[in-house]
């Protein structure tokens, strides 16, 4: 019996896997990369969002910088895109370099066309890959919730 048995384990014809092993193993990576590839997706969102949210507070900084300094708001500001390099925001004297995608709107609630009668400055920072769009307001305790996507309508005077 030990030698009927050990001679059918040794048979030379059988190399390989079966088909129903080859198929379980293809269904296993199928439910791996199905659960994989969503989560990984999230992840890159999630990245952009964080890029929004850091450019969003770098810019706030800088105006309130100015604004401490100054005591009033830019008048301007200067924001240039060359091509594919990065956006580059200039507040005053000192420059915020965006990440790649991301694109700033900054407005103030000025009045006379110039910014030295605006008391509230309001920041967009949007990205065609991020959930949604970040939103500052200074008058208001800075960044705000997911749920306002664009500045209120007095605060209007694109900077």
């Amino acid at each position: 019996m030990y030698t009927a048995l050990r001679k059918s384990l040794n048979k030379e014809n059988d190399k390989g896997f079966t088909l129903i092993e080859l198929l379980v193993v293809i269904i296993i990576i199928g439910i791996l990369a199905a659960i994989a590839i969503p989560i990984f997706l999230n992840q890159r969102k999630k990245a952009t969002d964080a890029s929004m949210k850091s450019d969003t507070r770098s810019i706030a900084t800088q105006v309130e910088t100015f604004y401490t300094d100054d005591q009033t708001y830019p008048v301007a500001l200067n924001i240039s895109t060359a091509g594919t390099a990065p956006t580059v925001l200039t507040v005053g004297t000192e420059t915020v370099i965006m990440s790649p995608g991301n694109t700033p709107v900054v407005k103030s609630n000025a009045t006379s066309g110039t910014a030295t009668d605006a008391t509230a400055v309001c920041i967009e920072v949007s990205n065609p890959k991020g959930s949604h769009t970040f939103v500052w307001i200074s008058n208001l305790g800075g960044l705000q919730p997911s749920t306002v996507t664009v500045c209120p309508g007095t605060i209007a005077t694109v900077l």
